[in-house]
């Protein structure tokens, strides 16, 4: 009986240890501690390795550090062995995108859609989906409607660039400068202040420009690090306009930063550069 009282308690206390790295994991992976994060999910996945909500919460903060092959592979394991009770297929959507799997994503949403028709951020995933298939028209449509629901900042920030695509710039600039004024420091404003500033340069405000890239760098280092890869796309779009002012030796260093980034992380990216950002995935 004492035998097997203490075999009982082991097995107890395993289980409690890879609750207790799961929960660290989650604690860490908000406070933007990704890395730590993703050590204890590992640690937790290592005593339980078909744990679909252990797969799943390492996939969403691999998603998070840019690592997008890594992270569609554990999500969808995830997906698999727990379906969407344990697992996000909008999380799964998204590392698709970032792949630029962008017609397997449509499909993955357009099922969950099937039973649940209204729901916000698989509409915005969809019409994501949509515009990296150049199906930018459609994409607005969705997004359009969302705002009369929605005044989202990323529903804003997506249809600011759909009405760049579709040549509103008046109006992608009005969304665009009303979403960083409501943003908090950190990825999301990050990206909204690349764009703008992208879309300052193509209606010929120099100034402000350049004011808003520099922004958005800081905003990103300081958020997900100087080696992500929205790190690197915003010194892409900052190269070309400190190249373009004519300070060719700035533009140079920015641009073999960002080529460096890219070279670490080409076998988890695609060429397209997509970013995504975890904030908006499910737990």
């Amino acid at each position: 009986m004492r035998i097997l009282i203490s075999l009982l308690f082991l097995a107890v206390m395993a289980r409690a240890d890879w609750v207790d790295r799961y929960d660290q994991g989650e604690h860490l992976l908000l406070q933007g501690r990704t890395e730590d994060a993703i050590r204890e999910f590992r640690s937790a996945l290592a005593e339980r390795p078909d744990h679909a909500a252990i797969l799943d919460a390492l996939g969403r903060a691999e998603l998070f550090a840019g690592r997008y092959r890594a992270a569609k592979s554990y999500l969808e394991k995830a997906s698999r062995l727990g379906g969407e009770k344990s697992a996000s297929p909008v999380n799964l959507a998204m590392a698709c995108m970032a792949l630029g799997h962008h017609r397997r994503a449509e499909q993955i949403l357009r099922q969950v859609l099937a039973t649940h028709p209204d729901n916000p951020s698989v509409l915005r995933a969809l019409a994501q989906a949509l515009y990296h298939q150049g199906l930018a028209t459609q994409a607005a449509l969705i997004l359009e409607k969302l705002l009369l629901s929605s005044q989202a900042l990323g529903v804003r920030a997506d249809l600011a660039v759909l009405y760049q695509t579709l040549g509103r710039k008046d109006k992608a600039l009005e969304l665009l400068l009303s979403a960083v004024d409501d943003s908090e420091p950190g990825q999301v404003r990050a990206r909204l202040l690349t764009n703008l500033g992208v879309l300052h340069w193509k209606m010929g405000s120099r100034k402000e420009s350049e004011i808003a890239l520099r922004l958005a760098l800081a905003e990103a280092e300081a958020s997900v690090g100087k080696q992500h890869p929205d790190t690197a796309w915003i010194l892409e779009q900052y190269s070309e306009v400190i190249r373009a002012l004519g300070r060719k030796q700035e533009a140079r260093r920015l641009s073999a930063r960002a080529a460096e980034i890219r070279s670490a992380l080409s076998t988890q990216t695609n060429d397209r550069h997509f970013t995504v950002d975890w904030r908006e995935s499910a737990r």
